[in-house]
């Protein structure tokens, strides 16, 4: 958090984290069906990121990746998604965050 802004690679929020001083760390947080993930940047904040695995079982598709600095992210899609976007383990592709917090 700084200068009212909170970055996480790319991906800049203008939310207040509360009564936090200047450059501190804060936590973001999205839930896994609110992160898009496309195999093209589609948004100038979106995270590039790596597939480290899928899974197909279940009603959802969940997807494991890894951003550039290793972090994990999740991310939750609908077998139609997954189908149509066309990547595969160890792909590059970019997310965007629908509705992140900051805590």
């Amino acid at each position: 958090y700084n200068n009212g802004m909170v970055d996480f690679g790319n991906f800049r929020l203008d939310q207040v984290p509360g009564d936090r001083p200047e450059a501190t760390s804060v936590t973001m947080i999205s839930r896994p069906h609110e992160i898009f993930i496309s195999t093209t940047k589609t948004h100038p904040g979106s995270i590039p990121c790596s597939v480290e695995f899928i899974h197909t079982a279940g009603p959802k598709v969940k997807v494991e990746l890894k951003d550039g600095l290793g972090r994990p992210l999740l991310v939750e899609i609908s077998h139609a998604e997954f189908t149509s976007a066309g990547f595969s383990v160890l792909d590059p592709v970019y997310v965007t965050l629908k509705n992140p917090k900051i805590l």
